[in-house]
């Protein structure tokens, strides 16, 4: 599987064979950036000259897999799980140039969403994603890919290396855990144990046990040769407990093993030279389609046109994670005061809708709050809005600063997590800032920060030369791909 040198230690192969586990995957299956994530890593390191395989669910029809017509391998995989024999299918396609394998079941996935409906999760959920951690680690096999390393991501795969230290292997695959969003873990009855293939003798506090209950993160954390994280500063504060999730311990009993790296988006994806959801197109070179762009959206969402009123944006899940809370306090003041416009756009907790509908009743020309996953207007958004806001109470990484930075959008961000790593303040750093920041998880900061960026905003000159420097942002994959190479080689070592 993997070279040995001379002294016959394992040496890490010039060409390494990823295998990258995900439970989503843009643009066939996708709830949240780990959808993104897992289309654009792969196609990094493929671009670097490793070779990459990414394994995933085939979801509903209707998910969009259709559409990258995958193609039947033939093979069929007999797994246990649930007191019962069932059978997954391996199907494969090719995604932006990688090699992608579905695992299909008639138990699990066949015409079902990815993770529930009408905003409830599926009952069986740690059924269906024990049993896709088992396919995976099966279709490795079934396949012949002998990879080098195998790449999980978030608990609907992290009882695949549990799974492995389980099994009567000659060799075991190094695998690294990928943590996206530490709030997420899987947490479900221990009474699950046997139904899932798994030992009682793994239900302790040094393995799957949290708080009497298992936890499926936990045990990728504790069985996973390397983690990593989406940014340094998240992998600092969830080692603390403000948010550790629980899991603090856990994670700086193996800190040694874990590294943060940021995200990246891929820039062919989120140009606006190029997208073909924008009518007027630019670039940083020339930005009259950003300013027509402007005019456009605010026409679309039946704002007043008004090249020069400031135009707020703020896009994502409607949930307490993203600080809306924060906008709703801090955002109608300047509204009041004609000196901002806002939209919304995103799907998620109720209540939000339900605090935004008397503002945009009082302010129907100002403030527009638009639900749902609408990628085509999410993108005339990003291209038209001048501030993008991410004030979140916490943030992994966050890929909205990224590419509001590609379209030339400056974010106010909080400065926590990933958020703190991607975005230097304007005032602090005038000659490598990109935006603005605040501390504090409070509405006055926020409003304090935006009448800053506010003011600023009045120099057209100053501001322009802002938005150019914010559009050649490298927010690509290039530094971060090669990061993640250095924690497989580590892996590599570590079962030397």
């Amino acid at each position: 599987m993997r070279a040995r040198a001379d002294s016959g230690s394992l040496a890490t192969p010039s060409v390494v064979k990823i295998v990258f586990v995900t439970p989503e995957l843009a643009p066939v299956s996708k709830v949240g950036g780990l959808a993104d994530i897992a289309a654009s890593l792969p196609r990094a390191l493929k671009r670097l000259g490793h070779r990459v395989y990414v394994i995933v669910p085939r979801y509903a029809t209707g998910t969009g897999v259709e559409s990258v017509g995958p193609v039947a391998t033939g093979i069929e995989l007999e797994l246990e799980m649930d007191g019962a024999r069932r059978t997954a299918r391996l199907s494969r396609a090719r995604l932006s140039g990688v090699t992608t394998y579905f695992v299909e079941s008639d138990d699990y996935f066949e015409g079902r969403a990815i993770y529930g409906e009408s905003g409830r999760d599926y009952d069986d959920n740690p059924f269906r994603f024990a049993f896709f951690s088992r396919a995976a680690l099966a279709a490795t096999e079934a396949l012949g890919l002998a990879p080098d390393i195998i790449h999980v991501n978030d608990w609907q795969t992290s009882l695949l290396p549990v799974y492995q230290r389980l099994e009567d292997r000659a060799s075991r695959m190094p695998v690294v855990l990928t943590v996206h969003n530490l709030a997420y873990q899987g947490i479900f009855p221990r009474e699950l144990l046997p139904r899932l293939g798994l030992p009682d003798a793994l239900f302790h506090i040094d393995g799957l046990e949290f708080y009497g209950r298992l936890n499926f993160l936990k045990g990728g954390l504790v069985s996973a040769e390397r983690l990593t994280t989406v940014s340094p500063s998240y992998a600092q504060e969830i080692q603390r407990s403000e948010l550790g999730a629980g899991l603090e311990g856990v994670l700086r009993a193996r800190a040694d093993r874990l590294t943060g790296i940021v995200n990246g988006i891929e820039p062919n994806d989120w140009d606006p030279g190029k997208d073909p959801a924008l009518t007027s197109r630019f670039a940083s070179t020339r930005l009259s389609g950003k300013a027509a762009g402007k005019i456009e959206l605010q026409k679309e969402l039946g704002l007043t046109l008004s090249p020069r009123t400031p135009l707020l944006a703020a896009i994502g899940r409607l949930d307490p994670q993203k600080g809306l809370e924060l906008v709703l306090e801090a955002v109608p003041a300047l509204v009041a005061e004609e000196r901002a416009q806002l939209v919304v756009l995103g799907s998620g907790r109720e209540e939000f809708l339900d605090a935004f509908r008397p503002l945009v009743a009082r302010y129907p020309k100002a403030i527009s709050v638009n639900r749902g996953f609408q990628e085509a207007l999410g993108r005339r958004i990003y291209a038209g809005a001048d501030l993008f806001l991410m004030p979140s109470r916490y943030e992994p990484c966050g890929l909205g600063q990224m590419i509001a930075l590609r379209y030339g959008t400056l974010p106010v961000v909080r400065a926590t997590g990933g958020l703190a790593d991607t975005i230097r303040d304007l005032d602090e750093d005038p000659d490598r800032g990109n935006g603005f920041s605040f501390e504090a998880f409070d509405a006055s900061a926020l409003l304090a920060t935006l009448r800053r960026a506010l003011r600023h905003y009045e120099n057209e000159k100053l501001w322009t030369r802002w938005v150019r420097r914010a559009m050649r942002e490298d927010s690509s994959w290039k530094s971060s791909a090669g990061r993640y190479l250095d924690v497989y080689e580590q892996a590599i070592h570590d079962l030397d």
